[in-house]
Order: structure tokens, then C-alpha cells, then sequence
């Protein structure tokens, strides 16, 4: 990577020290188109000996016509006549430009590993955005600093979405940049089912699921399976959910509702109908057979995190397992689940270590596979939460994808520290590649 500084020279002119030219296959005293994201100049390569290797001068004018931030680093890529310097990469961190700074020291981690990618990375919000002069408001990294500072700044080759982006910009920057954002893009329960469903491998592991729509859809699965869940199309973190079981005597359906639980019986269907239409009122939901996941009275299922690399593929960067609080319905941390490596947890579940290495790599395979499906389906994501069921028999279930920017954090809760940098320095080397820089 190259150190950037401005000279003293008149005109549009870039030095080089001789070797870094010559490595880049460049020859003093041509022409060039110089790029930096959405901005050129057209202007003559100069080498000299008093130019550090790891270094290039920019004339006044060509840091003026470039708007090339001084503080990163960056690489260069050399095509015929154009070379182009960067990668610029954006990060959607707010909302808001007053709330920026206060999300600044949740991407150290992503900067961590500065070395391995360089370039400008700019912390933006939805605030402060010119199209008409292709400029963003925001904060740049200085890696010499370690730290942030405050400008205006050219627009980013590619975007990472941390934070949803108004469709608006949304759509003036893919005008600019096309299909450099990404984290774009969302889905609900229902089209993710329905999407693995026409997928002839796929739909073997998928538990039965039917839209609601009457009375039927959920008394005939009761029938077939004695307990179904109801889940919200567009449900999170384990939020309003209910477990329905029925009994000889009636039917009992445990409620989840942000923090607070309920168990409640109905003696009679339509009561329960009432209470369900009542507690999903306003939502389109789901019916889903219910999976035998349950050890030791708690619920237990997986999740593999899959995260896009520098090479542009998709990885298992780790398998979890989740287990509920006692009686429970549901594993999500945030409903008080606990986490802990997947091979433990098989581990106690079957005592079989062969059978556990047969499951995980079965789980990691499946993973793989539906997140390609998933992008097949025309969305651009980095990384995406696979969740993962294995009942009492040792069968494989895919339950279904958090793909709105999941919780990198929560692998820390199984031991591993630097689980979180290693996924954000993959995200980082991704959005690299994306911008033109491998």
C-alpha cells in the first residue's frame, strides 16, 4: 500500500519512486487517467529516487481534482491507461449526522486490521448526502492516528450498510456505483420458505409451514403434528411467538411478547383463535410444524455464521450452538438463551463423536448452500446468520436466516475473543473486492 502526499510541482503530475513503477508495469513521463472513485484527471507520471517506495506525490491539482483524502493508505490497480487508486469503502453507521460520532468506537473493529485492506473507510449517515456534488459528509479512519476524522469526503466505491439506507439514496447511489451495496435488501419467513421450496435439495430440510389464512391451516397441522408454532412473517429476536400443543382436555399455548411470557389453556379451539388473531393482530404469520429440539427441557438449536471472504466467497466462519432457559420456547439470547460451541453441545446431546463430526459438517454444508440460494435470489449480502435445528433423532432442520446485519458479537459468549474481528476484517477484504481491489 501506498502512503499519499501532496508536492510541489505545477500541473496535474504523479511521482513514483522508479521500482514501484516499474512493478506497476507504468512509464514515466505518460499520461495517465488517475481514478479515486467517481473522480479523474488526466495527468503525467513522473519517478524519482527521493520518492519513498511505499509513497506517492500528488501535484496540488491532482489532490484538488482527485479530492483524495491524505491520512489512508491505498492500493493501486493499473488498466492500459487508467490507474486506479483506493478502494474508498463506505459505511452506513447512522442515522442521523448528529448521532456518527457516537457509533465511531463501534467500528474500531472494523479497522482493526487496517493493514490487510487500507484505503478511505468513511463512517456516513443518512443525513448529510450531495448528490449533485457526489460528496458525503462523515468521518474518515487515519490509520496513522488510529483514529477518526471529520470532513466531506468523495462517494465510496462500494457500501456497507450497517444501518438501513433511505431509498432515496439508496437509489442515486446504485445509479453511481450499481451493485456496490451491500447488506441490501430484506426478505420475510414466508419468502425465505418459499424461495428453499423450489429447491429439490433444500426442502427436504424445511419443517412443514403454511400462511395463515383460516382456522384450518392451523387445526389440521395440530392434527398432523399435536404442536405448532405461530411466528410472525416479519418477527425478530424471538418476539412474539407462540408454541400451540394440544391436549386431551383442551389446548395450551405459550406466548412470548417482547420480554413478557404467558402459558394460557383454551378448552375450546376457537377461544385459541381468538387469543392468536388478537396477539398477531395487524401481521401476516406463519404456522410451522413444531421440531422435537428439546434436551433436558430446553430448547436447543445452531447457528452457523456465514460471511463473505476476500475472495468473494461464502464461508462457515463458525458453528454455535444456542440452548434456552428452562422451559422455554425459543433459544435467542435475547430471551435468555445460552451460547456455547456447537461441538459441545452435539456432544452432550448424542455422547457420539462421530456422529457429531458427521452433523456439523452436515450443518456447515446445508449453511453453505442456502446462503447461495439466498444470493441466487438477487440479494447482495456479507454475511448472514443460518439457524439450524437437530432433533432427538439426529435429523437436520433448517429453521430459517437472520440476514438484517446479525450480531457478530455473540460468538464471543462461546470463548472466542476475537471471533467478532475475524468476521469484520473478512466484511472489510469483501468490500474491498467489490470496489476492484483483490
Amino acid at each position: 500500500m501506498y502512503r499519499v502526499d501532496k508536492g510541489t510541482e505545477v500541473g496535474l503530475s504523479v511521482t513514483l519512486h522508479p521500482s514501484s513503477a516499474l512493478e506497476k508495469g507504468l512509464t514515466s513521463g505518460h499520461v495517465y487517467t488517475w481514478e479515486f472513485g467517481l473522480q479523474t484527471c488526466r495527468g503525467a507520471l513522473r519517478t524519482s529516487e527521493q520518492v519513498e517506495t511505499d509513497e506517492m506525490i500528488f501535484s496540488e491539482e491532482a489532490v484538488d481534482r482527485l479530492m483524495i483524502p491524505l491520512e489512508p493508505h491505498y492500493d493501486i490497480r493499473c488498466e492500459e491507461n487508467i490507474v486506479h487508486i483506493g478502494p474508498i469503502i463506505g459505511i452506513v453507521a447512522s442515522n442521523r449526522l448528529a448521532g456518527l460520532q457516537e457509533m465511531l468506537h463501534r467500528l474500531r473493529r472494523y479497522v482493526k486490521n487496517y493493514a490487510s485492506f487500507g484505503g478511505a473507510v468513511i463512517a456516513f449517515s443518512n443525513e448529510a448526502i450531495d448528490v449533485d456534488k457526489q460528496l458525503v459528509a462523515g468521518y474518515i479512519y487515519h490509520p496513522e492516528k488510529g483514529g477518526w476524522k471529520a470532513g466531506v469526503y468523495p462517494f465510496p466505491q462500494v457500501i456497507f450498510k450497517r444501518v438501513p439506507l433511505k431509498k432515496k439514496w439508496q437509489k442515486h447511489f446504485q445509479r453511481f456505483i450499481g451493485d456496490r451495496i451491500f447488506n441490501s435488501g430484506t426478505f420475510n419467513k414466508w419468502e425465505m420458505y418459499t424461495w428453499f421450496q423450489s429447491s429439490s435439495f433444500l426442502k427436504t430440510y424445511l419443517p412443514d409451514t403454511r400462511l395463515f389464512h383460516d382456522a384450518a391451516d392451523i387445526l389440521e397441522m395440530l392434527e398432523t403434528y399435536g404442536s405448532v408454532y405461530v411466528k410472525p412473517v416479519k418477527g425478530m429476536q424471538g418476539k412474539r411467538v407462540a408454541k400451540v400443543i394440544r391436549q386431551e382436555d383442551g389446548l395450551v399455548v405459550h406466548y412470548i411478547h417482547s420480554e413478557e411470557k404467558e402459558e394460557l389453556f383454551f378448552a375450546r379451539s376457537a377461544e385459541m383463535l381468538i387469543f392468536l388473531r388478537d396477539a398477531f393482530s395487524g401481521n401476516d404469520f406463519i404456522v410451522q410444524q413444531a421440531l422435537d429440539l428439546q434436551y433436558e427441557d430446553r430448547v436447543n438449536d445452531f447457528r452457523a455464521v456465514m460471511v463473505k471472504n476476500g475472495e468473494g466467497r461464502w464461508v462457515c466462519f463458525g458453528l454455535m450452538g444456542r440452548n434456552s432457559q428452562k422451559g422455554n420456547i425459543v433459544s435467542n439470547r435475547h430471551q435468555g438463551g445460552k451460547i456455547e460451541p456447537a461441538e459441545a453441545l452435539l456432544e452432550q446431546m448424542f455422547n457420539d463423536k462421530q456422529k457429531v463430526s458427521g452433523l456439523i459438517r452436515e450443518m456447515e454444508g446445508l449453511a453453505l448452500l442456502a446462503s447461495n440460494v439466498i444470493e441466487n435470489c438477487g440479494f447482495h449480502f456479507c454475511k448472514l446468520g443460518i439457524d439450524i435445528g437437530v432433533d432427538q433423532e439426529g435429523r437436520v432442520w433448517l429453521i430459517e436466516i437472520n440476514h438484517r446485519n446479525p450480531n457478530d458479537f455473540v460468538a464471543y459468549f462461546t470463548g472466542d475473543k476475537d471471533f467478532a474481528n475475524r468476521i469484520r476484517t473478512a466484511n472489510m477484504l469483501y468490500a474491498k473486492r467489490v470496489a476492484g481491489f483483490k
